[in-house]
């Protein structure tokens, strides 16, 4: 039986296409080999260009620094012959401009009357120096604002509170003992079990209790006892004041009211015949406990 002559299509083109892939495969390895080849030459050669010119730059400095004479042709054309000369020339004298010195203020000596300063609960803070108000407020006395008798606005006053009373009736306290002090020495200020202040006038003994609004309905007893005591000991010579005027007709019914504001004249009257011993109303220095 004869051979079979007829080839099969499909098996010429795999076998082409085998040839082809291989040989593009060889190919490109080849190439890869050939480039992988000339970057390590390259490297080389760029190392030895480097190592070449360095060694060319060494061989120059090394041969300047030892073999090369000290030059000896150098022209002293232009030279003056002052610059040649070995003395330093003299510097020219610097003006120096003289400032007139700063006189510093002589510091300012303050004495400060502390048993004074502490004998009073308030003081009032315009007519204080700072080292006495820095004293007194490292003594806990506070600043709070208060109107003055017969003036309408507040100013600022130094005032220390005690434990059993309120910052207003420290101050009216204060203020009527200031006033009473324009006549007599003779007052004294309490806190408690006897009157609020205490003073004398033509050889008798007056009295004066201050009172607040502050918990007024509750201490209606407590009015008619201090009443009652009062008249026993000073008869008709002590007086309530009321710390705020609207309040005063709550506290007649005990004894004879004055507002605060009323509180100088009533002095005045008490003292008519006699000659006060400073000015009757200057602002207060300094306020009595």
């Amino acid at each position: 039986m004869p051979p079979n002559t007829d080839k099969d299509p499909l098996v010429d083109a795999a076998f082409v296409i085998g040839i082809t892939a291989a040989a593009f495969l060889l190919f490109a390895r080849i190439a890869v080999l050939a480039w992988s080849f000339l970057t390590q030459i390259w490297a080389v050669l760029v190392l030895l260009f480097a190592a070449i010119v360095s060694f060319l730059y060494f061989f120059s400095a090394f041969r300047q620094l030892w073999y090369e004479p000290m030059r000896t042709d150098v022209s002293l054309e232009g030279i003056e012959t002052a610059d040649l000369d070995d003395e330093p020339a003299k510097p020219e004298p610097v003006k120096v401009q003289h400032t007139p010195a700063v006189q510093e203020e002589p510091k300012r000596e303050v004495i400060i009357d502390t048993d004074k300063l502490l004998a009073c609960a308030a003081h009032w803070r315009d007519l204080l120096q700072p080292e006495e108000e820095n004293y007194l407020s490292r003594q806990g006395y506070e600043l709070k604002h208060f109107v003055p008798f017969g003036e309408t606005h507040a100013q600022p006053c130094l005032i220390k509170k005690n434990k059993v009373e309120s910052y207003e009736h420290t101050f009216v306290v204060s203020m009527i003992a200031h006033e009473l002090r324009n006549y007599t020495k003779k007052v004294e200020t309490f806190i408690t079990q006897y009157p609020d202040v205490v003073f004398e006038c033509k050889g008798k003994q007056y009295a004066v209790e201050v009172e607040t609004p502050f918990g007024l309905p509750q201490k209606h007893r407590r009015l008619a006892l201090k009443a009652t005591e009062n008249n026993k000991q000073y008869g008709s010579r002590w007086v309530f004041v009321a710390t705020q005027s609207a309040y005063a007709k709550c506290f007649k019914r005990y004894a004879h009211t004055l507002r605060r504001n009323d509180v100088p004249d009533w002095i005045d009257e008490l003292f008519a015949k006699k000659s006060p011993l400073k000015a009757s109303h200057p602002p207060p220095p300094t306020l009595p406990p």
